[in-house]
């Protein structure tokens, strides 16, 4: 699993929230989408030490790192340097539905900026009806029909083209007793 620390995005955002679900059509309760423009990383590479928290992910002969953080306790200890945000868990392989801190799926582009399920494809009004009242798809067999339906309909689409399903989680922090 990679961590994430991103801004939180919720009804306490007043207006901006009011205006985000007036567009969509929908009255969310909550908004676990890792979408970047909605709720943006917190995590900047300031130090040799953040680029050392930086998670690998393997492609075919090559690694490269991702703009996510390894472990969990990296990700909990610069969301307190940080002093606000949300530590998130994604998995792009290997989804665990049975993991209590499992909060849905998403579907990003590429480079893992833009949700295309919350702030892309509105015109596409099956993707509205698809997301739960956090944000994100309830079910792999969802996001993947999703993603089909996107690819299908816009394959040069340079969103589209790369996009990637990813569970979120949302990692229990540990309180000290």
């Amino acid at each position: 699993m990679f961590y994430a620390i991103r801004e939180p995005f919720s009804p306490a955002d007043g207006g901006k929230w009011d205006d985000y679900c007036e567009w969509r059509g929908i009255e969310f309760e909550s908004f676990e989408s890792i979408d970047g423009l909605l709720r943006p990383n917190l995590f900047e590479l300031e130090t040799d030490e953040d680029w050392g928290l930086l998670a690998k992910e393997s492609y075919s002969d090559s690694t490269v790192l991702t703009p996510f953080i390894s472990d969990l306790e990296s990700a909990q200890r610069k969301r307190a340097e940080i002093g606000r945000g949300d530590v998130v868990g994604l998995e792009f392989d290997g989804h665990d539905t049975t993991n209590p801190d499992f909060l849905g799926f998403d579907l990003i582009e590429g480079d893992g900026s833009i949700s295309l399920l919350t702030n892309f494809g509105n015109d596409f009004n099956f993707i509205n009806r698809a997301l739960t009242s956090n944000a994100l798809a309830p079910d792999l067999e969802t996001v993947a029909e999703i993603r089909l339906a996107l690819l299908n309909s816009l394959p040069k689409d340079p969103h589209v083209k790369d996009c990637r399903i990813v569970s979120v989680y949302r990692p229990e922090i540990p309180r000290d007793e």
